[in-house]
């Protein structure tokens, strides 16, 4: 699965445009110390770039239908269940929105 979200992200503006970010930041520096694998994450968390990306996946998961599927699953599995009245109150009463 992870290999087909690859495939998908890797089309996208996004994707593209974070490559673009990490390669400017890369060039920016005068002498790189650090280990590539190591100092691109860095990278990527200064510049909120990470979640760009976490963003895009959660997207493309939720236009295959990941999350439909996980949803249909816990509806079913709590489907059953009438008397709510063990819950606190939050979570049955308007007030407390």
């Amino acid at each position: 699965r992870s290999t087909l979200i690859f495939d998908q992200i890797k089309d996208t503006y996004t994707f593209w445009k974070i490559k673009k970010a990490v390669k400017d930041e890369l060039v920016k520096k005068k002498e790189i110390t650090e280990d590539l694998n190591s100092l691109i994450p860095k990278i990527m968390a200064n510049q909120n770039l990470d979640t760009k990306i976490k963003n895009k996946v959660q997207e493309i998961m939720d236009k295959q239908g990941y999350f439909r599927d996980n949803i249909t699953i816990a509806k079913n599995k709590f489907k059953d269940i009438a008397d709510t009245s063990f819950l606190p109150a939050f979570y049955t009463e308007k007030e407390f929105e």
